[in-house]
C-alpha cells in the first residue's frame, strides 16, 4: 500500500513557518518596551595588562565603536595576562576578549 506524503510535507513546512513567525513575534514583543530601546547593551571585553599593545588597540577600537554604535557600550577590562583573559572569557566574566599569538622568528645558519 502506497502512502501520499506530499500533503505531510506541506503541513510540516506550514508548521515550521508558523513557528518561525511566532518566535519573531515574541522576540519583537519582548524588545518593544521603551527601556529596551534606550539602554545600551553592555559588552565586557577582556584584554592584556594596561599599557600592552592589545589593551591600547582595544581602547581605541572601543572608543570608535561607542561613538558609532550608541546601542552598545564596550567596557575594556584589562587582566594580568593572556591566561587570565581567556579564563575570564571561559567563566563568563567577559563577553569577548582580545588576544594575539606572537611568533618568534628563528634564523638557522
Amino acid at each position: 500500500m502506497r502512502h501520499d506524503h506530499s500533503s505531510l510535507g506541506i503541513a510540516a513546512k506550514r508548521g515550521f513557518a508558523t513557528g518561525i513567525l511566532a518566535a519573531v513575534a515574541i522576540a519583537l514583543t519582548g524588545i518593544s518596551g521603551s527601556a529596551a530601546w534606550s539602554a545600551p547593551k553592555d559588552i565586557r571585553w577582556g584584554t592584556g595588562p594596561v599599557g600592552s599593545s592589545g589593551q591600547k588597540a582595544l581602547v581605541a577600537l572601543a572608543t570608535i565603536l561607542d561613538k558609532e554604535m550608541p546601542e552598545y557600550r564596550i567596557t575594556v577590562m584589562p587582566t594580568a595576562g593572556a591566561v587570565a583573559t581567556v579564563k575570564g572569557f571561559a567563566t563568563g566574566e567577559f563577553d569577548g576578549y582580545y588576544g594575539c599569538r606572537q611568533r618568534r622568528l628563528t634564523s638557522w645558519s
